[in-house]
């Protein structure tokens, strides 16, 4: 029952009497040695004297009883060894152990030790180092080989430790001629992936049109109206609104009313709201970009002679709709105040133009128009928002008309109108009549 090198192992289980190698496991006397720094003592740690691998080893099933916990973010690999290496002749020292590895040293390995009650990752630094060589099962070099390189290379079976007395590896954290090591070579615990949380998407619908307008175009209706029924003084009191240009008229029998509807384009196109989103570094995603629509206007007019006109109308450029999707993270509020000035422009509002129109045979005449669009647009959110927007802007068109008879005409036409900061083209078809 005795003890005679005193490395807490009994004689009569361990072979070998050499101070400086210890047993892993009292089942293995011939391999699976550590090995010390010659003329050091290599013993049972504290825990490992408790334990029932006859050695050094820490079995899994005794690390609830040894007063070692489980190490929460590595795994053990290689065997958990725990050992003090004592008698160094200068307190202060460094003392290299060889420690063969039940498994080979994986990727990603790092040597954890367990002091003052928790794991911690070995310090290295000019008095404490790790190295490794390629050995077999069970045999390794000895401490200070050649063999011996530095840092843990994955599929080497061979670790060795320097432990410096008193330093950040000593478990005892004592200058005191005794080093104490419970450690093991480890891998990182598999970090679960990262999964994003999950980001709702909201929509924003935005439906543009002209604003409100029904009281000019109450007003228009009742000009016809009374230009119908012959109440001459309110019909003097519209040609005189669109005499502006050219002074006053009495000869009624030269007005007329004109029907038109367009095809609306924009000038901006989707591609380009997309571009608008990607410069300013929105997180939005556009969904629906619809502005295929068409427009119309009713138009009275006044000539002046055989070439001269002058007109007021109602005009509606049709609605517009664009959708889009941003996470829930950003608020719709804002993103419409900053976006609604890139929406497809769209308006509708009262027409004021002076028209030249010079008759290119009996049944063809072409005319050329200037004037002023009096717009107004509004865009529904499907958020507490809406915008409104109001001006004025230059009109130029372009038609042919042929007629169909002394009263009628048929006619194509194109007019560009810059509202805002966009720009629209109307091409059309029109119906004109003399009254």
């Amino acid at each position: 029952a005795g003890d005679s090198n005193g490395n807490g192992i009994p004689d009569f289980t361990e072979t070998s009497r050499s101070t400086n190698v210890l047993l892993q496991t009292s089942a293995n006397q011939g391999s699976y040695l550590i090995e010390c720094d010659p003329g050091v003592l290599c013993g049972l740690g504290a825990s490992a004297l408790k334990g029932n691998s006859g050695g050094a080893q820490l079995l899994p099933a005794e690390m609830s009883g040894s007063g070692i916990v489980a190490d929460k973010r590595f795994i053990p690999v290689g065997g958990l060894f725990d050992f003090v290496v004592k008698n160094l002749s200068i307190p202060g020292q460094a003392v290299r152990v060889v420690i063969p590895q039940l498994a080979p040293i994986p990727a990603e390995a790092v040597y954890r030790k367990f002091q003052n009650g928790q794991w911690v990752t070995f310090v290295e630094n000019t008095n404490n180092s790790l190295h490794s060589a390629l050995g077999i099962a069970g045999y390794c070099p000895p401490p200070g080989a050649s063999d011996w390189q530095t840092g843990l290379t994955p599929g080497n079976l061979c670790v060795q430790v320097t432990l410096e007395d008193g330093g950040p590896n000593d478990a005892d954290i004592s200058v005191n001629g005794a080093i104490a090591d419970p450690g093991v070579v480890s891998r990182p615990l598999a970090e679960p992936p990262v999964v994003p949380p999950e980001v709702r998407v909201v929509g924003i619908k935005a439906k543009g049109s002209g604003g409100a307008m029904d009281e000019m175009w109450l007003l228009l209706l009742s000009g016809f109206l009374l230009m119908k029924r012959g109440s001459k003084k309110m019909a003097m009191l519209i040609v005189a609104l669109l005499a502006s240009m050219n002074g006053s008229a009495s000869d009624l029998d030269k007005h007329y009313v004109r029907a038109d509807i367009f095809q609306v384009k924009n000038e901006q196109s989707q591609s380009g709201f997309e571009s608008a989103l990607v410069e300013k570094n929105a997180t939005a995603v556009l969904t629906n970009y619809d502005v295929s629509r068409a427009g119309a206007q009713l138009a009275a007019g006044y000539s002046w002679g055989s070439s001269v006109f002058s007109e007021i109308g109602y005009m509606d450029l049709g609605d517009v709709e664009v959708d889009v999707e941003l996470p829930d993270t950003q608020s719709r509020e804002a993103f419409t105040s900053d976006f609604h000035k890139y929406y497809p422009a769209t308006a509708n509002g009262i027409t004021l133009t002076q028209i030249v129109n010079p008759r290119l045979t009996d049944k063809w005449n072409f005319s050329a128009e200037i004037g002023a669009f009096i717009w107004r647009q509004e865009y529904e959110f499907n958020t507490p928002q809406t915008v409104k927007k109001d001006g004025i802007d230059l009109l130029l068109g372009l038609r042919v008309e042929y007629a169909v008879c002394k009263a009628a005409g048929l006619g194509l036409s194109a007019r560009r109108i810059q509202l805002d900061t966009e720009a629209v083209t109307l091409l059309g078809v029109s119906m004109r009549w003399f009254y």
